[in-house]
């Protein structure tokens, strides 16, 4: 179910931006683009409470996302985002807490025209959540901002790999398990190609 909608928000995204950020340029990461990332999300209140969050756990905090990139001017571009995130508890307490955020960013990249390219993002992001065994079918909503830092690497014309480290801050309507506050960072590892 999470990645028909990761696949719609992909597809609707390079429906609505097939041309930007397509024409020539001396910057290899002037392109829109898609990607894909995986990595760890870690909420505070969860490793505070004692379940067992640590990077050792990956598969108990796994994280993965759709992205779709699109430039808008010198070094910036928008970031379109549909993640899901699932969070296994380790005393069996409960079976699991899935979030699925939409984000959408700015990035700024740091060093222009270079194939290794920093950056930063910042943004805004709403969420939906449930926790299992729930009894109905109902999604919490949650709301938050993001911020973060990482790199690209051009490894070919159109393909990069990138890194980022992101502070995630979400906080939902009412609590879900433990905690209505599902903070935290997270850190994550991309795949995109670029449209040139």
């Amino acid at each position: 179910m999470y990645f028909r909608y990761i696949t719609a928000g992909l597809i609707l995204v390079s429906i609505l931006f097939p041309s930007i950020g397509t024409g020539q340029s001396n910057d290899p990461f002037a392109y829109a683009g898609i990607g894909i990332e995986w990595g760890s999300w870690h909420p505070n209140n969860l490793r505070i409470a004692g379940h067992g969050l640590s990077l050792k756990s990956m598969n108990d905090n796994l994280y993965i996302s759709g992205f779709a990139l699109a430039p808008v001017a010198n070094g910036f571009a928008l970031r379109f985002t549909v993640g899901y995130f699932r969070h296994t508890a380790p005393d069996k307490s409960y079976k699991t807490i899935e979030l699925m955020p939409i984000l959408l960013d700015i990035k700024y990249q740091l060093i222009a025209e270079s194939r290794l390219s920093p950056y930063v993002s910042y943004g805004i992001s709403s969420c939906a959540g449930q926790q299992s065994p729930k009894k109905d079918n109902e999604y919490d909503l949650g709301y938050g901002l993001n911020f973060g830092t990482g790199f690209d690497l051009l490894m070919s014309r159109r393909i990069a790999l990138g890194c980022e480290f992101r502070y995630h801050y979400l906080r939902f309507e009412k609590p879900m398990v433990i905690t209505d506050d599902f903070s935290g960072p997270k850190v994550n590892v991309s795949l995109y190609y670029l449209f040139k």
